[in-house]
């Protein structure tokens, strides 16, 4: 009975550690206690994906309409990407099909401006769109969270 105590525990501290080890880079940014900011995302795609697994390994009739519905989307989805798409301006593209609108953003190709800012003894650097006008310092001051 000791022994069996002790086997749960350790494999209760083994899947602990590879969670860890698993979601750990997908929810802190480069090792800092700093939460990535599209972890939610991130999460919720992790959840689609697990669900997906599941439910394919059981194939029943309430998750099969489901599972096609989500091949029909990404089937749409890959005929959208494949389509066209116009210059709208310095790296951005964009088309409208049958399926919906498609956006491309190519940030190699935008002419960027750094801006520095010295708020509070921290260095803020900014990069703006060539042409553009930077933000005030009070407008970085304002929505500094966003610039980090």
């Amino acid at each position: 009975m000791k022994k069996s105590f002790y086997l749960k525990i350790f494999f209760s501290i083994l899947i602990s550690l590879i969670t860890v080890r698993l979601v750990s880079n997908k929810v802190f940014v480069a090792s800092t206690p700093k939460v990535n900011p599209d972890f939610y995302y991130t999460f919720v795609e992790i959840a689609d994906r697990t669900q997906n697994k599941i439910a394919s390994l059981f194939h029943n009739r309430k998750t099969q309409p489901y599972l096609e519905a989500k091949d029909q989307i990404a089937q749409l989805e890959d005929k959208a990407k494949t389509s066209s798409l116009n210059k709208i301006a310095q790296g951005v593209y964009a088309a409208d099909t049958d399926v919906g609108s498609v956006y491309t953003v190519k940030v190699g190709e935008i002419e960027w401006v750094k801006h520095m800012y010295l708020i509070k003894g921290e260095n803020i650097t900014i990069y703006v769109e060539k042409g553009k006008e930077p933000p005030t310092e009070a407008e970085v001051i304002k929505d500094k969270v966003f610039y980090k």
